[in-house]
């Protein structure tokens, strides 16, 4: 099959590119300087796969006709040329809801939105951002203590036990789905970065530290916190070390 001779990835994620390369050998994976980790280089080196690092978009480069594109967490944005110098186009394995959870955060607005199913999409890019394409999705189910690594991780196993060859099944069958434009959530680097808890409502700020745990935390007041619980009077002792705080809709929380 020829879909699945080569492919080039795009992105900083090791376990995912270590996922497509059980399934579709690796040709070459470009990354962004920002983005370089010791683990992708540890693979690639392994694996003898080339790796290139950009910082624009005007630093990819590659020959035309090249078999496929695949895309987890890139942040440059194609443009025609790119897309179109692949035979198959590029796919982009999108942490998120498409088209209705498009963002550079999908699964922290997940989160945000108090979502219990959150989903992964594989779609087959445009030149527009989180549109083209979708050719498979699936869900899984946020447990009350999951953060951000803990979805990934099951994305992760979805991706590897179905989402993938679904996603190759259903392109080759011309099973594609158009992907409309819906809204785009805001980029949430550096804004939550020293907030008020009586600005917030209780249950949102549970959420946000748990979507957040991942980045390091929730600064509030100068001071940066990693875990919130809601607070119950009739057992203080359990909030040893936490600062208590009443929130916009009444509700007291426990950080620390």
């Amino acid at each position: 099959m020829s879909l699945m001779r080569e492919a080039i990835f795009f992105g900083s994620n090791y376990k995912i590119l270590q996922i497509i390369n059980r399934k579709i050998p690796i040709k070459k994976v470009f990354c962004e300087s920002e983005n370089f980790n010791l683990d992708l280089y540890n693979f690639t080196m392994l694996h003898s796969i080339p790796i290139e690092f950009v910082s624009k978009k005007g630093d990819i480069q590659f020959h035309t006709n090249e078999n496929l594109g695949i895309s987890c967490g890139f942040g440059l944005i194609f443009n025609k040329m790119h897309i179109q110098s692949f035979k198959n186009g590029i796919w982009n394995i999108h942490y998120g809801k498409l088209p209705s959870i498009r963002s550079r955060h999908p699964i922290s607005w997940a989160f945000l939105l108090g979502e219990k199913e959150l989903w992964v999409s594989i779609h087959e890019i445009n030149e527009k951002i989180d549109q083209g394409y979708l050719l498979a999705k699936g869900k899984v189910y946020r447990d009350l203590n999951d953060s951000h690594k803990e979805i990934e991780e099951k994305f992760e196993s979805l991706i590897e036990a179905e989402l993938l060859e679904q996603a190759v099944k259903n392109y080759l069958n011309n099973k594609k789905e158009l992907l409309v434009g819906e809204l785009y959530y805001e980029n949430l680097i550096n804004k939550f970065v020293s907030i008020s808890p009586e600005d917030y409502d209780s249950t949102f700020l549970f959420h946000l530290f748990k979507s957040q745990k991942k980045y390091g935390g929730v600064k509030i007041q100068g001071r940066t916190y990693t875990t919130c619980h809601f607070f119950n009077r009739n057992f203080k002792e359990l909030y040893e070390g936490y600062s208590i705080f009443t929130c916009k809709d009444g509700v007291k929380i426990g950080i620390r």
